[in-house]
Formats: C-alpha cells, structure tokens, sequence
C-alpha cells in the first residue's frame, strides 16, 4: 500500500539523518521501531524492537526527551517508571568552587505572566538568563548587563508548569525552579 511505501521511504530517511546528541540518537531509534512498524503493516514489537526500546524508556527524560516518553507508550507495558531516581545520574555535580558563585531570588514564584529575578549582588559582569522548560529546553533567554541587580523576564505565551531558570556570568551559573500558571 502507498502508507507502507511512505512509511518504508521515511525510515531510510531518518536512518540516514546524523546525530550528535544522545536524546538525538534515541529519538531516531524509536522513530526507527514506529516506523518499521508502519512499513510492516503491524503494531506488534519484535523482541529487538523491546530490546531497543527498554534501555530508551529507563532514561532520565530530561537527558532522553520526548523519546523516552514515546518509548514508555510504545512498550504498552503499564510499566511505572521512577523519574527522579532515573534522573539523580543525570543531574550535574556542582563543584565547590561554583556553588557560591552568586545566589538570586525569584518572585513572584509561581508566576502569570512576568517575574523578577533578584540578584543577591549587583552583577559583576554581563550574564544571561536562560528559561528552561521541564525537559531542559530553552525557551527564553534574556541578556543582562553588569551591575544590574533585579531583571524582569516577561514571558506571556508560555504554557504553564514547571520551569528552571538559570543565570549566568563570568563567575558561574546558578539555577532555581519557577512555576508558571496561567
């Protein structure tokens, strides 16, 4: 049939497309199992297909991204899968060093549409704020300027949940949760 076509000319697509991260990798693993599935005609796993998809669903979803969760439904096993003990490897160790770079606080916190970040100090140099949604992705970054000390982040159009924010400068990075609600 033409789907099955379609489905097997993709999957030599996305078997070609390089990867350099590893959620990129995974990502193409499992577009792999979806779409060698379409190809077949089938929505039943090979035990490879299991063997592939297992590891990927194990995977902290911040290191993994959507593919982990796409995984998880792929697998149909009901299975229930510990996050924040499958994420405790993948948070970064902070050395000493940088663990008293500079602190901010965040307010208001949760947030509807703006908050303020306020530095503990004015800033020693320019930095920069990144908004971070709940797999790690950007999706605000806003520049500051050496000594300032209270910096507004606006960020109508965002969904609501869970967010980091973290900034930045020359003397490290410091990163706080922020909740957005609408």
């Amino acid at each position: 049939s033409t789907r099955m076509a379609t489905a097997s000319s993709l999957l030599a697509t996305n078997n070609a497309i390089g990867t350099t991260q590893d959620w990129e990798g995974m990502q193409r693993q499992v577009n792999a199992v979806q779409l060698e599935n379409e190809a077949a005609g089938t929505a039943t796993l090979t035990p490879t297909q299991v063997a592939t998809l297992t590891p990927i669903a194990n995977t902290c979803p911040y290191y993994g991204g959507h593919a982990v969760f796409q995984a998880r439904a792929l697998l149909g096993d009901q299975a229930m899968y510990d996050d924040a003990s499958l994420c405790q490897p993948a948070r970064p160790l902070v050395r000493k060093a940088e663990a008293k770079a500079f602190d901010f606080q965040v307010f208001p916190n949760p947030a509807n549409g703006y908050t303020i970040l306020e530095l503990d100090e004015p800033a020693q140099s320019n930095g920069q704020i990144t908004l971070m949604d709940a797999l790690g992705k950007p999706a605000l970054v806003q520049p500051f300027q050496a000594n300032e000390q209270s910096i507004v982040l606006f960020f109508d159009g965002l969904p609501s949940g869970m967010y980091y924010v973290s900034a930045q400068t020359e003397k490290g990075k410091t990163v706080k949760t922020l909740t957005i609600f609408r």
